[in-house]
């Protein structure tokens, strides 16, 4: 089994930096607009080029075609020169080699521009070695360097009857070639233009709608931020705790996170799973959950479905459900005992693995109505020994070294001052709830 995945995908560009990333968009939107319409105009012109060439090649082989059926019929060395005088002509002004075959697929006459090389060689691999009336092949490449086109097809005489079948390579001319492409610059030009003129038509009053977005977006932010503080608080409070502890539990997990340098969106699930890693407290019944003294097998196991509870309770709104890997993973421990998958290592989600370590920290660092807090020392060698089989190895090795700059500021904090260091936590991750805040980590004092 493995534990619920995060489905929330926070995008928070447009929050962070609205102007730029709104400008950015629409210069992607005009780059991409200007690319389609200059490829559209690209396929065009070779469209119209294709059709220009096809409109040739039918006439030419019109001619051409009535010369080889009276030669095939009754072939004559006056019939065979008028036949290679035609064709002579036609690989001087275009075509590079012309290839004309009998219906069994003989060759009867080869024509090729005198002193080109490459063409013989390419024209066999392009066609059959013995065609017939039945294939016909429009390939459009580049050979030498130069943009050509190899075609095939069956010759006919009059009545359309099938004579031979011819194959060819034709160069396209270099004043096509530049009609083309000033054709695409001209196209391309004037759909920039256009689109950019468009676009400064429009910016303002998207920009304007933009801002008038932003602002419902940071107060839906803000809503939600203060929905997680009410949640944690009520779930302390009825587990006879204070928000205190959802406050600093929370201030640890992020300060070990950023020590691990996990990137804004985990630190953001991270702080959410944190204020509700108990909310399936309040399905667990008072009788149990506010005992006193030890609880018997069934009370312990009524307890954990906590877990299961809050998963359940979380996964229903998509923003929450972005926490779930604490809420459903902060009892799972590093080496397999925990619950309730019983998960072990590396299949414990990273932000579970990080929180667990902070929660167990602040338990005991933190005034319980059956204990004190426990002294610093005592707490890192209950870390480091006693406890070290359920943290993961390397996170802990990251958090002995930061813990006791963290108990002693936890110590000293009260429920006011917790709330503003929490508040300015959430600034920094949650862009766009203040503005002019961007995400990431305060930089650490040298």
């Amino acid at each position: 089994m493995q534990t619920l995945q995060a489905p929330q995908h926070f995008d928070d560009a447009l929050l962070d930096h609205p102007r730029r990333a709104l400008f950015l968009r629409l210069i992607a939107a005009w780059l991409v607009l200007t690319a389609l319409c200059a490829l559209a105009a690209l396929r065009f012109g070779m469209g119209q080029v294709d059709a220009q060439l096809a409109d040739r090649v039918n006439e030419e082989a019109a001619h051409y075609a009535t010369l080889f059926t009276e030669y095939v019929a009754a072939p004559t060395a006056e019939r065979k020169r008028r036949l290679d005088q035609e064709l002579a002509r036609l690989t001087a002004d275009g075509f590079r080699i012309i290839r004309l075959y009998d219906t069994h697929g003989d060759l009867v006459v080869h024509m090729q521009t005198p002193g080109t090389t490459g063409y013989d060689s390419a024209l066999t691999q392009a066609t059959p070695a013995r065609p017939d009336s039945e294939t016909e092949i429009w390939h459009r490449t580049r050979l030498m360097g130069h943009p050509h086109l190899i075609m095939a097809g069956a010759i006919r005489d009059r009545s359309g009857t099938p004579v031979g079948y011819g194959t060819a390579i034709y160069r396209f001319d270099e004043q096509s070639i530049d009609s083309l492409e000033g054709l695409v610059r001209m196209v391309s030009l004037m759909v920039a233009a256009t689109v950019f003129a468009s676009l400064l038509l429009v910016y303002p009053l998207v920009n304007f709608l933009n801002k008038r977005l932003l602002v419902s977006a940071r107060e839906l932010m803000r809503s939600n931020i203060g929905t997680l503080k009410t949640l944690g608080s009520a779930i302390a409070k009825r587990d006879g705790d204070t928000a205190l502890h959802n406050y600093r539990v929370t201030i640890c997990a992020v300060r070990l996170a950023e020590a691990l340098k996990l990137d804004d969106r985990r630190i953001q699930r991270l702080i959410i799973g944190s204020f509700l890693h108990d909310i399936g407290k309040i399905a667990t019944p008072d009788a149990i959950l506010l005992k006193q003294g030890g609880h018997t097998t069934d009370e312990r196991r009524i307890m954990r479905q906590h877990v299961g509870h809050g998963v359940d309770i979380v996964k229903q709104y998509p923003w929450l459900a972005t926490g779930v890997e604490v809420v459903a993973g902060h009892h799972e421990r590093y080496d397999g005992s925990g619950y309730p998958l019983g998960l072990k290592g590396e299949a414990i989600p990273l932000i579970a693995r990080i929180f667990s370590i902070a929660d167990v920290f602040d338990a005991l660092a933190s005034t319980r109505p059956y204990k004190q807090p426990y002294p610093y020392e005592k707490i890192v060698e209950m870390l480091t020994v006693d406890l070290a089989g359920q943290f993961d190895p390397a996170i802990l090795a990251t958090f002995v070294p930061i813990s006791r700059e963290l108990y002693e500021t936890c110590s000293s904090l009260d429920e006011k001052s917790a709330d503003a260091m929490l508040t300015d936590i959430v600034e920094r991750y949650f862009p766009g709830i203040r503005n002019g805040r961007r995400a990431g980590p305060r930089p650490q004092p040298g």
